[in-house]
């Protein structure tokens, strides 16, 4: 009896039991057609150092990222679609060409990897297919840098890169992200 009576009380309270769906636990960027992220970017060499805050929004295929140094030392706003760029520095003003990353290059005077970046906000390296990861990658070489992932995030659609350090001597980008927002 007092089995039968553990068995049934078992049923029961296990019926009773809210049944949770399992949180998808990889990214999936089928869907999203607007994202943004806020954080704070460093960029360094071997002679220079730089950072502050930045953003980057992409709405389809429209990417407008905005980058702001500390105590008014500089700031830059980025805008790219398909077909141009235009980027306005506090220093220079509006700059108008076919791509943001030429522009961002001649503005730094060395080769920053913004194509890759976009990719590698979202845990991918450049060009890859954006299909749910299998796994979690910790580092990579893309284009000549080395893009490591020290930590990860968790977010609607599962977990997505914290911090991204890239290095390709005698650069380094270090990427501290703190918000996520998926449309």
């Amino acid at each position: 009896m007092t089995k039968t009576f553990l068995l049934v009380a078992l049923v029961v309270l296990s019926s009773c039991q809210k049944s949770h769906k399992p949180r998808e636990t990889f990214s999936n960027w089928k869907q999203i057609s607007t994202w943004s992220v806020k954080g704070k970017m460093a960029i360094r060499n071997d002679n220079e150092r730089g950072s502050g805050k930045f953003s980057w929004f992409v709405h389809d295929s429209e990417i407008t990222a905005q980058f702001s140094a500390p105590l008014g030392q500089g700031s830059w706003k980025i805008i790219e679609d398909k077909h141009s760029a235009k980027l306005t520095s506090s220093e220079h003003g509006n700059i108008f060409g076919n791509n943001a990353e030429d522009l961002i290059s001649a503005e730094l005077g060395w080769h920053f990897p913004w194509n890759s970046l976009e990719y590698w906000l979202r845990g991918y390296e450049t060009r890859q297919k954006l299909k749910p990861h299998s796994t979690l990658p910790d580092s990579f070489i893309d284009n000549s840098w080395e893009v490591i992932y020290e930590k990860w995030m968790p977010t609607p659609i599962g977990m997505l890169p914290k911090k991204i350090k890239a290095r390709r001597s005698p650069y380094e980008v270090t990427v501290v992200i703190y918000d996520w927002n998926l449309q």
